[in-house]
């Protein structure tokens, strides 16, 4: 790469909502911690170019892992929050056991939500 060359930008933004407010989810790409946020929170973090994974974790649960592919240059954008809302509010236990990989969605920005969790 050339000196002056930027690396491919992935950010990461968390939605508003009920579930969770008042704590920071971990986002983790390539499986090593490269931030936390909190809910409207935005997070930008340099990744060489060529295949990557991102997923978000709090405590034993957590997002699908998302796998992206970044070119030169070329920014990624995900949105993440918690998939406990509407009538899964109603079974909050069950989200934290059984589907604890689903407790949180993580999607590309211009899909809706949970559009990548399938």
């Amino acid at each position: 790469m050339w000196p002056n060359a930027r690396m491919p930008t992935l950010t990461v933004h968390r939605d508003r909502g009920w579930t969770d407010r008042f704590r920071r989810y971990r986002i983790l790409v390539d499986g090593a911690e490269v931030g936390r946020l909190r809910q409207g929170e935005r997070l930008a973090v340099e990744v060489a170019p060529g295949p990557h994974e991102v997923e978000a974790r709090i405590d034993w649960c957590g997002s699908r892992v998302l796998e992206f592919e970044c070119a030169d240059e070329a920014p990624v954008e995900v949105v993440v929050r918690s998939a406990v809302r509407g009538w899964r509010l109603l079974f909050p236990l069950r989200a934290i056991t059984d589907r604890k990989e689903d407790y949180i969605e993580i999607a590309f920005a211009e899909e809706p939500p949970g559009g990548a969790a399938n």
